[in-house]
């Protein structure tokens, strides 16, 4: 019985180990990702501008960050201080939302973009409710896809 719940645990150990090792976005915190899309050289060569309901959304940066992860920086204008949220990003430790901003990075997995290099996107516009789509085309903007 004593050898029985020493290999348990034995197991517990390992299967804690490997949750942790193949945990995502538990390296990078939301500050470590606003720093690297800062300082860090952009992947794209150029920008996208969406017009989206009444938000003019300008992807304006795309970085590599660590464990898959893409960095990308949006900044917006339109008619509401209180503005949007974009969907999907991941939830880093330390996001905060700051809606009157009027621009975000976001962190998303690379595997999120088809195997064409495009990421399928949401923006909330707060103000209305509205949730229009739009496509970000890493391969257009001059982001290795390969």
């Amino acid at each position: 019985m004593r050898s029985g719940s020493r290999v348990a645990r034995a197991h517990l150990l390992l299967a804690i180990l490997l949750a942790v090792a193949c945990s995502h976005g538990s390296v990078i915190s939301q500050g470590d990702a606003e720093a690297r899309i800062d300082g860090d050289a952009a992947l794209n060569t150029s920008t996208a501008t969406y017009h989206l309901s009444h938000v003019r959304l300008t992807l304006e940066k795309v970085v590599a960050l660590p464990d898959g992860m893409l960095g990308l920086r949006f900044s917006y204008g339109g008619d509401s201080p209180d503005c949007c949220r974009i969907f999907p990003f991941a939830a880093l430790p330390g996001s905060q939302d700051d809606p009157a901003a009027g621009s975000t990075d976001i962190a998303i997995p690379r595997s999120d973009a088809g195997a064409d290099g495009v990421i399928p996107m949401h923006l909330w516009v707060r103000a209305t409710g509205e949730k229009p789509s739009f496509q970000v085309d890493l391969a257009a903007l001059g982001v290795p896809t390969g």
